[in-house]
C-alpha cells in the first residue's frame, strides 16, 4: 500500500514539474519577444521566399499605386517615394536598414535614400543615402525623435528620378528588407544607464 502511494506521489511530482517547465518556457519566450532584454532585435521579410513569411512585423509597401505586386512575386517600386512600417514591441534608439533588390533601372542607384518618419503632420522623413553593393544597400540612422505610433516606426524609400508614368519602364524589385534595431538593455533601463 505504501509503495502504490509513493508511486502516485512521484508521478504527480513529475506532472507538476512538467507544467512548471512549460509555464516557465512561455514566460521566457514572452520576456524575450516582448521586453527584448538584450536591447537588440532583428526583423526580416524575404519576399523571394516561396511562402513569403516575415520574421517580425514588417508591413507591405504603400501607397498601392506606387507598388506593382501583380507582375511578379517580388514587389516592384515604380514611383519615387514608397512607405512601409515596422512593428516593434518597444522603442529603440538606432536601426540599421538593409534592402536587397534587383534593379531594372536606367538611372544610377546611388541616389537611393531611406529614412524614418519624424513629423507625421508635415510628412517629414529624415532621409539618409543608402550605400552598398550592386544588389544590397544599407544605412544606419538614429531613431531618437522618430515618430512611433501603436508600436510602429514609419519608413520611406526614395529614388528621385523613378516615375510611375515613365515610358522607360524603370522599377526597383525588392527581394528582402532587414531591420536591425538596437537600444538600451533591460539592465540599463533598470539602473537608469544610457546606451
Amino acid at each position: 500500500m505504501i509503495t502504490i502511494f509513493s508511486r502516485k506521489k512521484s508521478f504527480l511530482c513529475l506532472v507538476r514539474l512538467g507544467w512548471i517547465l512549460v509555464i516557465s518556457l512561455f514566460i521566457l519566450v514572452f520576456v524575450i519577444l516582448k521586453i527584448v532584454p538584450f536591447g537588440r532585435a532583428v526583423y526580416t521579410k524575404n519576399y523571394s521566399d516561396k511562402f513569403n513569411f516575415g520574421k517580425g512585423f514588417i508591413y507591405n509597401f504603400t501607397p498601392i499605386d506606387k507598388v506593382d505586386t501583380k507582375s511578379g512575386r517580388l514587389p516592384r517600386l515604380i514611383d519615387s517615394t514608397t512607405y512601409f512600417s515596422i512593428f516593434t514591441p518597444r522603442p529603440f534608439s538606432k536601426v540599421k536598414l538593409t534592402i536587397k533588390y534587383k534593379p531594372h533601372l536606367i538611372e544610377d542607384i546611388s541616389s537611393l535614400k531611406a529614412g524614418s518618419l519624424v513629423d507625421p503632420g508635415t510628412f517629414y522623413y529624415r532621409l539618409e543615402p543608402l550605400a552598398g553593393s550592386s544588389d544590397s544597400v544599407s544605412v544606419e540612422f538614429d531613431l531618437k525623435g522618430a515618430y512611433r505610433v501603436n508600436g510602429k516606426y514609419g519608413f520611406a524609400i526614395v529614388l528621385p528620378n523613378l516615375k510611375a508614368n515613365d515610358t522607360l519602364n524603370d522599377y526597383l524589385e525588392i527581394s528582402e528588407v532587414r531591420a536591425e534595431f538596437s537600444g538600451r538593455t533591460l539592465g540599463q533601463k533598470i539602473f537608469g544607464l544610457k546606451d
